[in-house]
């Protein structure tokens, strides 16, 4: 059919006062156009004028925006024709243009830079193109309509597979209410045939005195049908509603016809017998045992079975169906194993969330650290908690409950205005449901909830009703109702393994008392389309984050946390998994928090190490926490750099210290933190741990300490041939495919390679020795660590500063006596006192020491 420029295609007309008409090859007349459809010609030939020139190239600018907004129906047009096409298999039978084609004289001349020559070769080559695109097009929209009506005939296949089910329910119904009844009638059948065996049994001399047929050997008879009604009952006690015969049961309907035949010859010995043999042999009267038997026929009939062969013909029907159902179910599976085989050559990508919920039940503004809706200058609110730790001869507080501890520093004024901010803002009833939706926006596949209380009755069920799957574990401290939470997403994630960690803050060595107050929550989560394993931990640790002295024991939580972390992860073979740490860590300096640990468990030799231990990165966030007290960041993301790349924050609110939260926009104290994460792969993390052995060796400082295992997997980058040995020239590669450059210490590291090459014992030999010259890559962590055990502020440590920092941040007790010698061996000057340089040389050696225990 032909179809027609638009008529909104007027620019078109003006190109008809500059350019000559178009020619198909091979033919002396205006020809079609790729997709054979006619162009309107155009017979003006191209003069040599300037102007004319450019008026022909303002015309052909013209007609872009125009053909981008092509009408539906040319486009439409063009479909139709490729898709004629595709379907032919060939062409349509003229020949097929090769493109636009120019006279002579039009090729000689120049348009713009080009030459009429260049003009036909590049209309000639995009002709070309998008008649290739066309066919393209068309074959990808026949693909897409099979696949469209392949999915709705396996809608229909399953709407007609839940029509059979529904149906064949039906008649299973109709099967097993016809059973009921059948029993019934055989118990009166039953009943009816012991009433005439003992009327029989009453009237044996009849026999001897009329000549009639002996009456006892209906006994046998009657025996008979009692043991066909027993084997009948057996059948339908034992029969399933759909054993009848379409279903490949026995047909119950012979056995009832069997039973007609019985009684009806029971019935002609009965009448047999003359009615006078109750008088001649003082015997019942056998005629009145017709009427029974007349009522024992009209029984029988009931027991049949209705008819089955339709619900046999539905039964095959629904079983093609169900079978047609389960190809399709395969299909489906391999499609979904396809789908994950793929997934699992893409990186995975998931969110995690961070959310402080302020506990129901510590959700109170009379608190000392709220007073909310009254001016609060520093020194008021220092007389505030004077008067509150205030304390009576017996030890306990002398002015407990609100507003006791507020009388004769605030006015009854004030304290009115701080009850009704509690009324608007602090409620359980006020901020529970607004909880729920901050927590629906954050929209985390991963999140944790901590100083989360209500959980079975509120927090669980709305979670659950947004898809998520929850592990919850309340603190250890009897006072407190609150506890953490980790929350997934049930349709990207499945639990592997859980585990908690209950902080012991003290322990009395001779009352073997110890004091928890604080928890931590990891568990193991497995990516179901892909198998990828992270663990995820979320805790609470130590209040007050304005008070630096609780570092020590938040450290000491946090060293306790990483030896469980270890533990939880070779325990399930899951060491490889990629780790990531959220929560309320009430610290301003996470890196404070990271050394002092770190630090702790290098002196006390642990044997095992996570390596999250220390590639320990940190999402920044900002602020999270604003009250009338403080103003700082205090909820954390850590994650593994190595295992996981942070890809994307989502952007906190603006929090103004003059506005506290709670208030009308914030539920809680916290606003809550979001980031995504890419998982690594196994190639990526492997260039890393090589870029950090080259740094090390050429004097620079690397990210974190490399473990053993971490080393052998860099060496097999490094020895890519597998020979066991790696060259100059190996190494040399090596490096400016990691750097994509030239490094400029890559000399002073390819001189430490030897001529014969390096094996992997002279690979960790090298890595170690760098590591003891230049110090512990982290140094930045160690040296806050060291600045905070200096509790004098002298720039060394004294014995008892060492002594100290262990009692109150070690995760486990060591002895005295060992802590002496370990101060001993770190004063390498013997003067009495550790300095800076001392500690982090005794570090790295520690560090070094570890590699004999990893092999």
């Amino acid at each position: 059919m032909a179809t027609t420029l638009p008529q909104q295609f007027q620019p078109f007309q003006q190109a008809k006062q500059t350019l000559r008409k178009w020619e198909v090859p091979g033919q002396g007349s205006p020809g079609k156009c790729f997709f054979a459809t006619p162009l309107p010609a155009v017979t003006t030939k191209i003069e040599a004028s300037p102007r004319q020139k450019r008026e022909g190239v303002n015309a052909l600018y013209d007609l872009r925006p125009v053909a981008d907004d092509f009408n539906r129906d040319w486009a439409e047009t063009v479909v139709g024709e490729a898709q004629a096409w595709s379907i032919a298999g060939t062409p349509p039978p003229e020949p097929p243009s090769r493109g636009i084609v120019l006279t002579a004289r039009s090729k000689g001349s120049f348009y713009g830079r080009l030459s009429g020559a260049e003009v036909e070769a590049e209309l000639q080559r995009c002709a070309t193109l998008i008649k290739g695109l066309l066919r393209d097009f068309a074959i990808v929209r026949d693909t897409v309509w099979h696949l469209q009506d392949d999915r709705a005939e396996v809608a229909q296949l399953r709407e007609l597979a839940t029509q059979n089910q529904a149906e064949l329910a039906s008649s299973r119904a109709v099967v097993e209410a016809a059973i009921p009844p059948g029993k019934e009638k055989i118990a009166g059948i039953e009943a009816e045939l012991a009433s005439l065996r003992a009327l029989v049994e009453a009237a044996p001399p009849s026999t001897a005195a009329f000549g009639g047929e002996d009456h006892n050997g209906s006994f046998a008879k009657i025996a008979g049908i009692e043991a066909e009604l027993a084997s009948l009952r057996a059948l339908v006690d034992a029969v399933a509603p759909l054993s009848i015969a379409a279903f490949g049961g026995e047909d119950h309907r012979e056995l009832a016809e069997q039973n007609q035949v019985e009684l009806a010859f029971l019935q002609a010995l009965v009448e047999a017998a003359p009615p006078p043999s109750k008088a001649a042999g003082g015997g019942t009267d056998h005629t009145g045992s017709s009427a029974k038997l007349a009522g024992i026929e009209a029984m029988a009939p009931v027991v049949r079975v209705p008819e089955t062969t339709a619900l046999r013909t539905e039964l095959r029907e629904a079983q093609q169906d169900l079978m047609a159902c389960r190809a399709q179910g395969l299909t489906a599976q391999q499609e979904l194993k396809a789908l994950r085989s793929a997934l699992k050559r893409h990186a995975v990508e998931f969110s995690v969330g961070q959310y402080n919920i302020l506990a129901g039940y510590m959700g109170n503004n009379m608190e000392p650290w709220f007073l909310y809706g009254i001016d609060m200058p520093e020194e008021r609110r220092k007389s505030v908690f004077k008067v509150h730790a205030q304390r009576g001869p017996d030890g306990k507080p002398a002015n407990a409950g609100w507003p006791n501890y507020v009388r004769g520093v605030l006015s009854d004024e004030e304290v009115q205005a701080v009850e009704r901010i509690h009324a608007e803002h602090f409620a359980w009833d006020q901020r529970k449901d607004r909880l729920v939706q901050v927590i629906e926006d954050m929209d985390s596949d991963v999140l944790s909830l901590v100083e989360c209380d209500n959980f079975d009755d509120f927090f669980r069920p709305a979670l659950e009703a947004m898809g998520y799957l929850t592990v919850w574990k309340k603190r250890p401290r009897p006072a407190s109702a609150d506890g953490c939470c980790v929350a997934w997403k049930a349709a990207i994630f499945e639990l592997v393994a859980e585990h908690s960690c209950e902080y012991v803050d003290k322990y009395d060595p001779v009352t073997k008392r110890s004091w928890k107050d604080r928890i931590a929550l990891m568990v193991l989560l497995r990516v179901k389309m892909t198998g990828h394993v992270i663990c995820f931990v979320s805790t609470h640790l130590q209040r007050n984050p304005e008070d630096p002295k609780e570092d020590f024991l938040r450290a000491r939580q946090v060293g306790q946390v990483l030896r469980e972390l270890a533990s939880f992860t070779r325990e399930h073979r899951a060491e490889e998994a990629a780790v990531l740490l959220t929560g309320d860590l009430n610290c301003t300096s996470f890196g404070r928090l990271r050394g002092i640990a770190n630090t702790v468990s290098l002196l006390s030799r642990d044997t095992f190490l996570h390596p999250f231990t220390f590639d320990c990165a940190d999402v920044p966030t900002g602020v999270t926490s604003v009250t009338t007290a403080r103003c700082m960041r205090i909820d954390a993301i850590m994650y593994q750099s190595q295992k996981l790349e942070l890809v994307d924050v989502q952007e906190l609110p603006e929090l103004d210290p003059g506005f506290p939260i709670p208030n009308a926009q914030h539920p809680s104290d916290h606003v809550p933190i979001v980031a995504q994460f890419r998982l690594r792969n196994q190639l990526h993390s492997t260039r890393q741990v090589a870029k950090d052995w080259y740094r090390c060796l050429s004097g620079e400082v690397g990210l974190t300490p490399l473990s053993f295992k971490q080393l052998k997997n860099a060496f097999k980058l490094y020895d890519f041939d597998g020979t066991g040995n790696s060259t100059r020239s190996e190494v040399r590669k090596v490096l400016v495919s990691l750097f994509d450059v030239v490094h400029e210490g890559m000399h002073k590291v390819l001189d430490q390679v030897p001529e014969v090459g390096l094996d992997f014992d002279g690979f960790v030999a090298s890595y170690l020795k760098a590591v003891k010259a230049g110090g512990m890559p982290g140094l930045e962590d160690f040296k806050e660590a060291f600045l905070a055990f200096d509790t004098d502020w002298d720039g060394t440590l004294a014995l008892a500063e060492l002594l100290d920092a262990f009692k109150t941040c070690a995760p486990a007790e060591v002895p005295e006596e060992e802590l002496k010698q370990l101060f001993l061996n770190i004063d390498t000057s013997g003067d009495g006192r550790i300095d800076a340089d001392e500690m982090t040389e005794y570090l790295a050696k520690v560090w070094v020491d570890s590699f004999d225990v990893q092999r």
